[in-house]
């Protein structure tokens, strides 16, 4: 039982409550007026269609009366996540009982009588009651509408934890080398070449592809690479630290004990890399 309670569904922002409110409402204006049920046929009034209207409106006004003080008021239960079928009807069925009681002070203070405890309760019971099915209806199509978004979060949840590739393109386009971003350590200028140095979990690889290190430089412009030297270009994402002193800087990487070094126009850039990234 305690797993349909957890059943997860897609949280409602203020602008899906309004919109449903303001939906009830029409809809109850117009079950009221086209239908007539509860008497209402062969209520006589002067202004009886404006008086039956009346209802729609005092629903959601009452319904954003709710919502703004529970915002108000509780604003980290309804911001809770996960949110689930419990604190949906949680939310729900007080919200109910505050609308039909919003319905009952305006149909006496339209109509006049007297305000009793068992009049009140009396009202209050025929009203859930005829509230229980299309509540009902309410939470199916939000559990249903909830499975598609449910599936896309999964979906984009697993796409985010799936390490991110890059492909790298020599000067015939047919030549490239595909890794995934976080492997890939540095590229080093070799004559017509560029040497690509890869971590892997069994040591390292190198990867020969002709083009030039601008090239690879302009393929990477996106991603977190620096042109540290006039030969190298490095992940910053894979920087150690900054070692030495001038004239002659180096970096040192996770899992290589290979040194880069470093023109000292670009100490800066990277110390301030270096500063600024989460510990």
């Amino acid at each position: 039982m305690s797993s349909i309670w957890q059943q997860r569904l897609r949280p409602n922002t203020p602008r899906d409550f309004y919109r449903g409110m303001f939906v009830l409402g029409v809809t109850v204006v117009l079950i009221l007026v086209l239908f007539q049920p509860f008497g209402t046929a062969a209520f006589q009034h002067t202004a009886k269609y404006v008086f039956l209207a009346g209802y729609g409106l005092a629903i959601v006004v009452a319904a954003i009366i709710y919502y703004e003080t529970v915002s108000r008021m509780a604003p980290r239960w309804l911001d809770h996540r996960p949110w689930t079928l419990g604190r949906e009807i949680g939310f729900l069925l007080p919200l109910v009982i505050f609308c039909i009681t919003a319905t009952w002070l305006y149909r006496w203070a339209m109509l006049g009588g007297t305000l009793s405890l068992y009049g009140y309760l009396y009202y209050l019971g025929i009203a859930l009651a005829t509230s229980i099915f299309p509540l009902a209806l309410v939470l199916t199509a939000r559990i249903m509408g909830s499975q598609a978004w449910l599936a896309r979060m999964a979906l984009e949840q697993h796409q985010e934890d799936m390490p991110e590739t890059l492909t790298l393109y020599g000067e015939n386009q047919s030549e490239q080398i595909t890794c995934y971003l976080a492997e890939l350590m540095y590229i080093q200028a070799a004559d017509n070449y560029a040497e690509i140095h890869l971590a892997k979990s069994d040591g390292t690889q190198r990867h020969v592809l002709r083009a030039s290190l601008k090239d690879l430089e302009d393929q990477l412009s996106d991603r977190p690479f620096l042109r540290v030297h006039r030969s190298f270009l490095v992940n910053l994402a894979n920087v150690a630290e900054l070692e030495g002193r001038s004239p002659a800087y180096q970096l040192r990487l996770y899992q290589m004990d290979t040194r880069i070094p470093v023109s000292r126009s670009k100490v800066g850039a990277i110390r301030h890399y270096l500063a600024s990234r989460p510990v």
